[in-house]
């Protein structure tokens, strides 16, 4: 929900120019420039609201390159709502820029409060690899519309699977039912991107004894709209998600396959009770680990495992590694590194994420690993797309 002017500004007064955050931030250590920093771009932001910086196309690149990381809310030591604080700046920038509209109508289509419309989008976005590419290259139109959409031309844009979660036609019975119900959000990851995903952990689940309830009338979460400043687009899938998860009887639960998602439905739960859900939330992380629900693990040696900062419980994803592989002679490394990765098909920023993953990748030797797998779905499909385009055979794929 979008903010005053009066809201921000007592937020941006909370900021003691420590410096903190200048220790963790990706973008700072890649530009060692201060504008770069969270400390830097608290300020501009206070400039811009008091007048003092006008709206320009260099104050919006120093606002846009935040990636979200969440990396610094974690070192303030006076507990700034920095998010708070970079979104709805995000979101007055926007609201001045005509030119952003395009854009705005891709992202808002892709990422509807309407679930037909998301089909829809999906699956233009599915037919248009045939149309840019040309042997795994960009064609002349291809090229043409990344330039017009501001997208760098080294990018990749996924496969999409021709069915999403719901036309898998691939159910899966409940066993030695346990009286537990719970309700499933996907998230577009696990709905568009990676189904398959998302039929495992059903089937896992239900194998357990547990049932789980998934609505088909779920929506993207609105966190790849937040983080572009589309607050007011944002509010509209949050309202569509709690009317679709609050109509829902005999249901213990939410459990989010999307950590960022799960995440956010927390937050609202514990500010706005208009748009809170009224069921308990947990991510699935920590669904697994408090339902002690246990299964082998798919691979053995040649895979690293991975959960960005952003995406929260890194320790219960940690504790869960050791637990499946107990008894294995190695556990797998395990890592919490910053990985670049922001929202679902995000191609912004696109050096600087690529050096950040480039870094994550020498530093944890990925060259000895089949396998990177990941705790969410922004991780897999920003990793998969640097693997890709930097022709490395290593590749990200979910826990399910």
């Amino acid at each position: 929900m979008e903010k005053n002017n009066l809201y921000i500004t007592e937020l941006i007064d909370k900021c003691t120019n420590c410096g903190n955050c200048r220790i963790v931030c990706p973008v700072f250590k890649i530009s060692g420039e201060e504008i770069y920093s969270t400390r830097g771009r608290i300020n501009l932001v206070k400039g811009y609201l008091s007048g003092d910086i006008n709206t320009s196309k260099e104050l919006r690149e120093k606002l846009f390159v935040c990636l979200n990381c969440r990396q610094c809310l974690e070192f303030c030591p006076a507990d700034v709502e920095y998010s708070e604080i970079i979104k709805n700046a995000k979101s007055r920038l926007i609201s001045r820029n005509k030119i952003f509209d395009i854009k705005r109508s891709i992202l808002e289509g892709i990422f509807s409060f309407k679930p037909s419309s998301s089909d829809i989008f999906f699956m233009l976005l599915r037919k248009s690899g045939h149309m840019l590419y040309k042997n795994h290259s960009l064609n002349y139109f291809g090229k043409t519309i990344f330039r017009l959409a501001g997208i760098n031309l080294a990018a990749k844009i996924p496969e999409i699977p021709v069915g999403n979660f719901f036309n898998m036609g691939i159910r899966h019975e409940t066993k030695n039912d346990r009286g537990i119900r719970i309700a499933l959000f996907t998230g577009c990851g696990g709905k568009y991107l990676y189904p398959e995903c998302t039929d495992n952990f059903v089937r896992i689940v239900r194998s357990k004894g547990i049932e789980i309830l998934i609505p088909k009338n779920q929506v993207c979460c609105g966190n790849p709209l937040s983080y572009k400043g589309l607050l007011k687009s944002a509010d509209k899938n949050i309202n569509a998600n709690t009317k679709a998860f609050n109509s829902l009887i005999d249901i213990k639960l939410i459990v989010s396959l999307c950590p960022e998602a799960g995440n956010l439905f927390k937050e609202l739960n514990s500010e706005d009770p208009k748009l809170s859900l009224r069921l308990p939330v947990k991510n699935w992380i920590e669904f697994i680990s408090e339902y002690k629900i246990e299964f082998a693990p798919k691979y053995d040696n040649s895979v690293l495992f991975h959960s960005c900062p952003g995406c929260g419980h890194t320790d219960l994803y940690k504790d869960l590694v050791n637990t499946i592989y107990a008894d294995y002679t190695k556990v797998p490394d395990f890592t919490a590194d910053f990985c670049g990765c922001t929202e679902l098909l995000d191609r912004s920023n696109y050096d600087i994420r690529h050096k950040i993953a480039r870094s994550f990748y020498e530093k944890n030797c990925m060259g000895k690993a089949d396998y990177v797998i990941c705790s969410s779905f922004e991780c897999i499909e920003h990793l998969n797309e640097f693997f890709t385009s930097s022709n490395l055979p290593v590749r990200a794929i979910h826990f399910f």
